[in-house]
């Protein structure tokens, strides 16, 4: 009959393992795991760069995504979209995107006319965490405004990815 390993004992065996298999891949590249690795790194990377690039291409056809992440909105706004800002004017000025145009939910129906020059114009639209923009977005949508995309995830989103943001430095968000 066996003794019972000590934990201590597990323990160590299993961090010789994970050495092991460190070494492998990184003293071992005929391994295949390390050109595994790479390729995949690089496959990601393209990724990520034919995804953007697909978005540029599309927005410049007169087709977006009704829902765009955090980055792939910042390539917007450098290419000229309209960002607007569809919560309300305390939080707004509690913390907002630089260049963003505040105008709340609740009153976009009644305001469509101060962006109706924009109809033609990339708009991204931005709230809290995502849930006011979509129904911005669909409101928009639903007016002719056929290239407006909701922010996934909102201005906690923006600034989790570190983007700017303008803070009001007596109130914390």
């Amino acid at each position: 009959m066996q003794k019972p390993r000590s934990k201590q004992r597990m323990k160590s065996r299993r961090a010789c393992g994970f050495a092991w298999v460190a070494c492998a891949i990184m003293c071992l590249p005929s391994s295949g795991f390390a050109d595994e690795l790479t390729k995949s790194s690089e496959r990601a990377t393209q990724t990520k760069t034919s995804a953007s690039t697909s978005l540029k291409i599309r927005a410049q056809e007169n087709a977006i995504p009704t829902r765009i992440n955090v980055r792939d909105a910042v390539d917007l706004q450098i290419e000229g979209a309209l960002f607007l800002d569809v919560r309300e004017p305390e939080e707004f000025n509690t913390w907002h995107v630089p260049g963003s145009t505040l105008i709340p939910v609740g009153e976009l129906k009644q305001r469509m006319a101060e962006i109706s020059a924009d109809k033609g114009r990339v708009i991204t639209i931005i709230c809290h965490s995502g849930v006011r923009s979509a129904t911005a977005q669909a409101l928009l949508q639903e007016a002719g405004f056929s290239r407006a995309a909701s922010i996934e995830g909102g201005i906690v989103a923006w600034d989790k990815e570190g983007l700017p943001v303008m803070k009001n430095k007596n109130v914390h968000p």
